[in-house]
C-alpha cells in the first residue's frame, strides 16, 4: 500500500452548493408539511368515526348494565285524598308508581272543586266525560289490590 486512505471529513461548501442545498431543504420542508396535512385530514376522519363508535358502545353498555332504556310510556295521574293529599303518577304498562309527592295547594283546590281530570297539556280543569270516568274506573278496578281505600282517580 502507498499509505493513502479515504476519510469523511468536513469540506467547505461553495456558494453554489449552499444555494442548491437551501433549495433541497425548502422542497423537503414543503413535502413534509404536505404529508403532515394529509395525515391530519385522514386522522380527523378516522377520529370522528372512532368517536361515533365509542358513543354507541357507551350507550349500549349503559343499557346492558342498567337493564333498562328510556322510552315513552303511558302513565296515569291520581289524587289520593284519603292517604294525605298525595299526587301519584303510575305506569300503565306495569302499574309501578313513578312519582309520589304531596299535592300542591292548587291541586288540593281542584280536588275540592271536583276538577280531577284537566285536559292534557293545559291547566284548565273540566269534568270528565262518562267514557273517561268509566275508563278510569276500569283501571282502578284492575289496581284495586294495590291501593288504599279512599283513593280518588
Amino acid at each position: 500500500m502507498d499509505g493513502t486512505e479515504t476519510r469523511k471529513l468536513p469540506v467547505k461548501l461553495g456558494k453554489e452548493e449552499l444555494a442548491d442545498k437551501a433549495l433541497e431543504l425548502a422542497a423537503e420542508w414543503v413535502e413534509m408539511k404536505r404529508l403532515e396535512a394529509e395525515k391530519d385530514a385522514a386522522n380527523a376522519g378516522w377520529k370522528e368515526q372512532i368517536k361515533g363508535h365509542e358513543k354507541t358502545i357507551t350507550e349500549i353498555s349503559t343499557l346492558i348494565v342498567s337493564g333498562a332504556q328510556e322510552r315513552e310510556v303511558q302513565c296515569k295521574r291520581e289524587y289520593d285524598v284519603a292517604g294525605g293529599y298525595v299526587m301519584r303518577v303510575w305506569r300503565m304498562d306495569t302499574g309501578e308508581t313513578v312519582v309520589e309527592r304531596p299535592m300542591t295547594e292548587e291541586e288540593r283546590e281542584r280536588v275540592r272543586q271536583g276538577d280531577l281530570f284537566p285536559p292534557a297539556g293545559t291547566d284548565v280543569a273540566r269534568q270528565p266525560s262518562k267514557e273517561e270516568a268509566a275508563s278510569v274506573l276500569v283501571e282502578v278496578a284492575k289496581r284495586a289490590g294495590e291501593k288504599k281505600p279512599g283513593t280518588v282517580h
